[in-house]
């Protein structure tokens, strides 16, 4: 992607803003358009919504003195040509940037078998996967400099980088948008939140987006006279943005959308749009803890396209196989939001790094389970944050 455009601080000020995908690649632009000796005033990442779509999008703006405005003898101060300092600089982290990820794939591909670290065996038979529990040694070794034998050290570490919410009831705000597939328990989870929050003294309002069929209706008319929170259902997408302005009378809206392969969540959509111009709304894919990894990649996209800043996990009665949040994890770089009852629970729960790593650590039956009682005595494991 390159563009070039009229930099924002207006056209008097003889600035030009060249855009592109890399720094390396605006500089080119730059040597391109306005030669070997074009002034450079600043750089800048900038991070942004798509103009179609939830997705992100970044790029990198470098400024540039265009003739017209330098005018005579004009100096800049603390400006620099493409060809100085800058260019060196930029040829200098892109250098270090590859040593990086030479040395990353280096300690990947040396990264020691699972069999020979007993807490990494642990969390395989907890559900992880050999390849991710060898990606989090690697990491470990990589990032503290320690032994992947260091037991101790690799759980207070794995504890430390468990992207999770780490917060409470207390904290939760706001509008969130649960987005997932049929069958995933997603409207449950949804009362389930409602339910609480309102037991807690939150003004709370579900909004059902054109449910599949008559029997989600009155499931949430029940939920919502039981559990005493506000709820409406929107059977058509155009009459969605008549709900924006009420929005702001709850503490909290949850909104269940159509499950993600139905029409109405096609991109470019009248959902989508309507997302797109509520940056502040949460959304929240929605995941089952017993299903296949594998079976769920393809929806990684589709997270992006969302902009989905949070995995909730439900089904988690149905699996004792914790530690593949640790795949979910990597597969789509998204802290964890909310959890599903599992068993023995009543209500959601609110995902905290250390209370993850608890249930990772204490899979029932798990093969390792005589060793885990001397790893927790070890190096117990607190919440992050």
């Amino acid at each position: 992607m390159e563009t070039r455009r009229q930099s924002s601080q207006g056209a008097d000020d003889g600035l030009v803003a060249v855009a592109a995908a890399t720094l390396q690649d605006a500089f080119r632009r730059v040597r391109k358009d306005f030669g070997a000796d074009a002034v450079i005033v600043g750089s800048r990442t900038v991070d942004r919504r798509q103009a179609r779509g939830l997705g992100r999008e970044r790029f990198v703006e470098v400024m540039v003195q265009s003739d017209a405005g330098a005018g005579a003898g004009t100096r800049l101060p603390r400006a620099t040509t493409i060809d100085g300092d800058l260019a060196g600089e930029v040829a200098r982290i892109e250098d270090m940037v590859a040593a990086i990820e030479e040395q990353h794939a280096r300690l990947v591909q040396g990264a020691p078998e699972v069999s020979a670290n007993p807490l990494a065996r642990v969390l395989a038979a907890a559900g992880a996967t050999d390849d991710t529990v060898a990606h989090l040694l690697a990491r470990f070794t990589g990032e503290t400099g320690r032994p992947e034998h260091d037991r101790p050290g690799f759980m207070s570490w794995l504890a430390e980088n468990l992207p999770a919410s780490n917060s409470d009831w207390n904290g939760f705000y706001g509008c969130h948008a649960f987005l997932g597939r049929a069958d995933t328990g997603r409207s449950e989870l949804v009362l389930g939140v409602a339910a609480e929050l309102t037991a807690r003294g939150r003004r709370t309002l579900m909004l059902s987006i054109m449910p599949a069929h008559r029997g989600e209706v009155r499931r949430l008319q029940a939920a919502a006279a039981l559990g005493r929170f506000d709820a409406a259902v929107i059977q058509k997408t155009e009459l969605i943005a008549t709900v924006t302005e009420h929005l702001n009378d709850y503490d909290a809206v949850l909104l269940d959308l159509p499950e993600l392969d139905s029409p109405a969540m096609s991109a470019g959509g009248a959902l989508h749009r309507w997302l797109a111009a509520n940056e502040d709304f949460h959304r929240h894919l929605v995941l089952p803890l017993d299903g296949d990894v594998r079976d769920q990649a393809d929806l990684a996209p589709l997270a992006r396209d969302w902009s989905c800043d949070w995995l909730a996990l439900t089904h988690t009665h149905r699996s004792r196989y914790w530690a593949k949040v640790l795949d979910l994890q990597l597969a789509f770089g998204l802290a964890l939001s909310l959890l599903a009852p599992s068993r023995n629970e009543t209500v959601p729960v609110i995902a905290t790094a250390g209370g993850l790593l608890d249930r990772m650590l204490g899979a029932e039956e798990s093969a390792e389970q005589g060793n885990l009682n001397e790893f927790v005595a070890a190096a117990p494991v607190t919440a992050a944050g």
